[in-house]
């Protein structure tokens, strides 16, 4: 049995002068609730097995989410030159508890709905967890003669998921566009409907690890031994675990024949990504089998991303359309310090593919 509530708030105001304010805000509520039963009559009868093996197990999940984003917006032009500006902070949060209790040895299967009349009790499974996020951000936009722009982005977040020493990280990217095809000799071309150049670069950051990875938590045995519960040791911290960073690079070309009927992108792109958010290997004596780190390792992506999208029949209400996607991509790893005395020297090689196999000869 599962109930749900997804609700979404969207204002805005316009303030005059080119201002306006908005803001985004969300709250979803998820919870989950099930239950299986094992009467005695699920085993063999010839077993004579009574309702002291009966057990009923229950489980319960809530999940709840908010999410609020406060938005200042500005847009202006001068002449020619065409302004448009973003100032805003998100704030969210992520909240799950879950909880399974299971029963056994009952006095009878009519007591099965009443898990408190099990003579055992335990709980094989609680988990609790809270992940919150915020960030800071601010975005320019500028156009001039509705040929040329250019885009300026940066922002700072924060998560909880890092440690106390690397929770905020600063992003930003660059872009910049010429729409060739608005340009004199081409914009009353017959052949060439649209053409654009476009570049960017900038640097983005990963958190999607799961909560608490950076912290030394702990867990139940689940069972007893002589009235106590023990707790045994999950994770070692690193105060040092912080954001996964990679820096991207893209360049493009948009364009458009004979009144839409052609479309072509050809693009190239080239990220290298560090600090990778992985878990390093560590010896057993240590008591665990890894611990989640940054590694220092430099990893490139870059390829050749082409599409093609023709109109082939266009007449009344029959259409006809092709589309073609072709992508060259290639994986290096460029870097990796020490890699010989690592725990990753039968896995990695500098120079070829992280998704290399060493196998034997």
């Amino acid at each position: 049995e599962t109930k749900s509530l997804n609700s979404n708030l969207t204002l805005g105001y316009e303030i005059g002068r080119g201002f306006s304010v908005n803001m985004n805000a969300g709250y979803s509520n998820y919870n989950s609730y099930e239950q299986k039963i094992f009467p005695k009559t699920t085993y063999n009868p010839a077993s004579n097995i009574g309702s002291s093996n009966s057990s009923v197990r229950k489980g319960e999940k809530l999940n709840q989410n908010w999410i609020i984003e406060p938005q200042l917006n500005y847009t202006g032009k001068w002449d020619a030159h065409q302004f448009s500006a973003l100032l805003g902070t998100s704030f969210q949060e992520q909240q799950s508890d879950n909880i399974v209790i299971l029963g056994r040895n009952f006095p009878s299967d009519e007591m099965l709905g009443n898990i408190s009349a099990a003579a055992t009790i335990t709980i094989p499974s609680a988990y609790e967890s809270k992940y919150r996020y915020q960030a800071i951000y601010a975005r320019l936009n500028y156009g001039y003669q509705q040929r040329y722009f250019v885009n300026l982005t940066g922002r700072r977040d924060a998560s909880s998921r890092f440690g106390i020493n690397k929770r905020y990280a600063n992003f930003g990217a660059v872009g910049a566009a010429w729409l060739f095809s608005e340009e004199g000799i081409l914009k009353n071309c017959s052949w060439l409907s649209f053409g654009k150049l476009r570049a960017s670069y900038g640097i983005t950051g990963n958190d999607q690890i799961g909560d608490y990875q950076f912290y030394d938590t702990y867990q139940s045995t689940g069972g007893s031994y002589n009235g106590y519960t023990g707790l045994v040791p999950q994770r070692l911290f690193n105060k040092d675990f912080g954001w996964e960073g990679t820096r991207k690079f893209e360049v493009a070309v948009d364009l458009a024949f004979l009144n839409q009927r052609l479309i072509l992108d050809l693009g190239y792109y080239h990220n290298i990504s560090s600090n990778q958010l992985v878990g390093i290997p560590m010896p057993a004596t240590v008591g665990f089998g890894s611990m989640l780190a940054n590694l220092d390792a430099i990893v490139r992506n870059r390829g050749l991303e082409f599409s093609l999208q023709s109109v082939n029949i266009r007449k009344g209400k029959f259409k006809w359309t092709s589309n073609l996607n072709f992508t060259l991509p290639e994986n290096k790893l460029l870097k990796f310090p020490n890699l010989a005395n690592s725990t990753y020297a039968n896995k990695f090689e500098v120079g070829k593919s992280t998704t290399l196999g060493k196998l034997y000869q």
